[in-house]
């Protein structure tokens, strides 16, 4: 699977007017792809994060056992997948290309797709939602609250897609110091309104940024800095979660008539 999904990336680079080549593993295991367009270079590593195989039968045994199947997911910063960048971190610098853009393509597959596209943009981005009790209409995301992926490695990982099979979004590091040059680069301009940069979404009003040296261990302190910053003492953070219930049901044999 893995193989397949690099060589659909390669395709669809391709498709897009990019030349690329696979990467040849050494002793020390590398990127997988190599990519040019208009005298950019980028290094890309490709991952994917699908469902556990176990989870159909688990549901199988719910229905059979005349129960309902249910499922409770954090939507926030999990350490499998920051796990997962730090391997990919390792692929990545482990080309010798003089200064590309560095990129991991996380591809996320399967029923929970839509959990896991959270999930990682939670830990890249160390992000939690905000809202302020005393406006209750007023709520944003809040980016970098928490330790974050692109912080930890900024100097050596630039941005991320984040796809499914028909869609994407080109997600920003903005301490990485080529962030620029991916804003400018025929990536982004082939993601067009998918680039997702949490620096232009603060200018518009539509998210929260902590700019600062601040601790994030220490979540209270994380917090009335935001408070601060926004002007709105009442602001709180929650994290979000996703929760499923699956019901099974056996079909009358009538229907089948």
């Amino acid at each position: 699977m893995p193989d397949d999904v690099a060589k659909a990336v390669s395709n669809l680079l391709g498709y897009l007017g990019f030349a690329v080549e696979f990467l040849q593993e050494g002793a020390t295991k590398k990127a997988d792809l190599f990519a040019v367009k208009d005298g950019e270079h980028f290094v890309i590593e490709v991952k994917t994060k699908e469902d556990d195989a176990r989870r159909g039968e688990q549901m199988e045994r719910a229905f059979d056992r005349g129960s309902l199947y249910e499922e409770v997911h954090p939507m926030g910063r999990r350490n499998r997948i920051s796990g997962i960048v730090h391997q990919g971190v390792r692929q990545l610098t482990a080309h010798a290309e003089s200064d590309p853009i560095r990129l991991l393509w996380l591809v996320v597959l399967g029923p929970r797709a839509t959990v896991y596209e959270s999930q990682i943009r939670a830990t890249l981005f160390g992000s939690t939602r905000v809202y302020d009790l005393q406006e209750t209409s007023w709520q944003r995301d809040c980016f970098f609250f928490y330790h974050s992926d692109f912080f930890r490695w900024h100097e050596d990982l630039d941005g991320a897609v984040i796809a499914r099979a028909r869609s994407g979004q080109l997600c920003v590091n903005p301490f990485s110091p080529r962030a620029d040059r991916l804003r400018r680069s025929p990536l982004a301009v082939t993601f067009g309104a998918g680039v997702f940069d949490p620096i232009l979404l603060e200018a518009t009003g539509d998210a929260c940024v902590v700019d600062s040296d601040i601790d994030r261990s220490d979540e209270g302190a994380v917090l009335r800095f935001v408070q601060r910053k926004y002007g709105r003492p009442m602001l709180m953070n929650i994290d979000m979660g996703h929760h499923e219930v699956w019901a099974g049901f056996k079909l009358d044999d009538e229907l089948d008539r």
